[in-house]
């Protein structure tokens, strides 16, 4: 709630300030609207923007990605202390584990046109940058890689990682990875207006840098898993894995294809 207040005093910041500072303004705010559909390294999604000045132009968006879903990463696990997944399966199985990339992001930003259609961008990204982790044990002993499968009598265990309980019925998980900041600050800059000036139509091209943040937050059903102090050498692991591939997508580069059309 506190976010949202946030952003809507910033929009009206923008609508009735910035105008009044510049006396070339012969476009009022709303009295243009412009509707687009990008394509962009953050998803898909659409995009309204209104005119503020002669100089200034303001858009609000969606960001969608859904449906990316990496390759099959094996994960060394640590049995319980009661060897309950040896107990189980006569071995302990690892866990194949595929990435589902699901990104949802609104868009705030601020267009400055010194020149022609060239601008220069800033504003923000909010939202999260999620990845559900579905796993699965698997035999590690046999090159098929076929699912673990449970000793006569024996149940599907669970083993715990920094004091959560992770469920293990029929064999497969589900985690959530939360990577970077909710509020991700942007800096671009383009050719092309979303508010066609002369057409109805037009096309935008954009390249920029967001601020991702480094960090992240694993959970399973709702609970926060802490592989940094666990004490467990294979949790540990993980974890710096993790934290390494944070560190590369801290900036993360932005290219935007957008088309556009003015509605009045």
């Amino acid at each position: 709630m506190r976010l949202k207040f946030k952003l809507i005093s910033v929009l009206a910041l923008v609508l009735f300030v910035v105008p009044s500072a510049f006396t070339q303004n012969d476009s009022a705010p709303f009295s243009k609207m412009g509707m687009g559909i990008k394509v962009s390294t953050m998803g898909y999604g659409l995009e309204v923007a209104t005119p503020l000045s002669n100089l200034f132009a303001l858009r609000l968006g969606v960001n969608l990605t859904e449906g990316i879903r990496t390759k099959e990463y094996d994960i060394t696990i640590p049995d319980n202390e009661n060897n309950g997944l040896r107990n189980s399966f006569g071995y302990v199985p690892k866990l194949g584990a595929r990435l589902l990339r699901h990104l949802t992001h609104g868009n705030l930003l601020l267009d400055f046109y010194p020149v022609g259609s060239f601008h220069l961008t800033v504003g923000a990204f909010v939202g999260n940058s999620k990845l559900k982790i579905s796993g699965r044990l698997f035999d590690w002993r046999n090159e098929s890689r076929s699912d673990a499968v449970l000793l006569p009598g024996e149940n599907w265990p669970d083993f715990d990682i920094a004091g959560q309980s992770i469920d293990l019925e029929g064999g497969k998980t589900d985690l959530s990875l939360y990577l970077g900041n909710t509020v991700k600050p942007y800096l671009g800059i383009g050719i092309g207006r979303v508010v066609p000036k002369n057409s109805r139509v037009s096309f935008k091209f954009e390249l920029g840098v967001l601020y991702h943040g480094a960090g992240y937050t694993l959970k399973h059903n709702g609970t926060v898993i802490d592989l940094a102090n666990s004490g467990l050498p294979e949790a540990v692991s993980i974890h710096n894995t993790i934290q390494d591939l944070t560190q590369y997508i801290r900036f993360w580069p932005m290219l935007n294809l957008q088309l556009s059309y003015r509605i009045f």
